[in-house]
């Protein structure tokens, strides 16, 4: 996009590289919902992009999935029609699957597990990224994923006579839970609300801040008070857009982009208990599980995660995860603290 305004302007070939910025648009799609707290900071963010370029850059968001759900918005960003976009984990593995690493249910236990992996394998996932086009400007998440459904939900099997919601698009999922007999009806997430009005689906999984910024639960008003996995999310930048960008610029973008990623990260863990409580407020049903019950989902978890970890996560970085988690648990039992 940047470099075609350029192009435009007829400016491009005279651009200088002390300039400020390359004016033009930079486009970032997202499925943030407008006025969610994540379309908020990215709002702020943009601001700051904007000064950087001294008036010659313009930053427009597009939130809510008005271009499309995560799988299009990477297929656009493929072929130039957007610059950036805010995606999750369903983004992030269309063009590198060993983001499943963060994924495997049940395996990351809190926010500070996640942080000790992820700040270890960012690098090694950061240049996996460079090497398809793309720059990652910052790490954050959606909070953890948890079990919505139409009907109340205790056990696996529970879950299994319902129709479950898998992002069309993640053959990940769709295999993890066709192999482990549960019925699956894969949609674009921008269809949810209405296969949830028509009855076409019966549950789905996502966050709580999530779950609440769409009202999706309106639909679905039993939760499960089960942490199956973070939805760990990223900015990401098409390299060819990043590279139009004098480096003084790119400097100022990704140290606000960075600060962007730290306030979506406080964001999202201090809202994420006020999300279950305002859903409670307005009809929410939350369901706590018996030892017998959390004891089944760990085994159907443990299930889940030999499918994703041995077919679609790079062996050495598996290991390399769980080696870091057992680091991390050794270090907790050593100290005398609890997870």
């Amino acid at each position: 996009m940047i470099r075609s305004v350029l192009l435009a302007l007829g400016i491009l070939a005279t651009l200088s590289p002390a300039m400020p910025a390359g004016a033009g648009t930079i486009k970032l799609a997202t499925m943030a919902p407008r006025g969610s707290p994540w379309h908020e900071i990215l709002l702020d963010m943009a601001k700051e992009w904007e000064a950087a370029g001294a008036g010659q850059l313009t930053v427009r968001i597009y939130p809510g999935g008005v271009l499309g759900d995560e799988p299009d918005v990477m297929r656009k960003m493929s072929i130039g029609q957007l610059d950036a976009a805010m995606v999750t984990t369903t983004g992030l593995t269309q063009l590198v699957p060993d983001i499943w690493v963060f994924a495997l249910p049940m395996m990351i236990r809190s926010y500070d597990e996640l942080d000790f992996v992820r700040d270890r394998i960012a690098p090694e996932l950061e240049a996996q990224f460079r090497k398809h086009g793309f720059v990652i400007l910052n790490w954050g998440e959606a909070g953890w994923v948890r079990f919505f459904s139409r009907r109340r939900v205790e056990t696996p099997d529970d879950l299994r006579r319902l129709k479950l919601f898998v992002w069309a698009g993640e053959p990940v999922l769709e295999t993890a839970w066709k192999e482990q007999a549960f019925s699956i009806v894969p949609l674009p997430a921008t269809e949810l609300f209405s296969a949830l009005q028509s009855g076409m689906v019966d549950a789905y999984s996502t966050t709580a801040v999530a779950s609440l910024s769409f009202q999706w639960f309106g639909m679905a008003p039993f939760m499960l008070d089960l942490n199956w996995a973070p939805l760990v999310g990223a900015t990401i930048m098409r390299l060819e857009s990043w590279r139009m960008l004098p480096e003084p610029v790119q400097l100022k973008i990704k140290a606000a982009a960075d600060e962007a990623g730290r306030r979506f990260r406080e964001r999202t863990r201090a809202f994420e208990a006020d999300a279950v409580t305002v859903m409670e407020s307005h009809g929410l049903t939350v369901t706590r599980m018996s030892p017998e019950a959390y004891a089944q989902w760990e085994r159907g978890a443990h299930g889940a995660r030999e499918i994703i970890r041995n077919r679609f996560v790079s062996p050495s970085l598996a290991e390399r995860t769980e080696h870091l988690l057992r680091e991390y648990r050794s270090g907790l039992v050593q100290s005398g603290r609890n997870n």
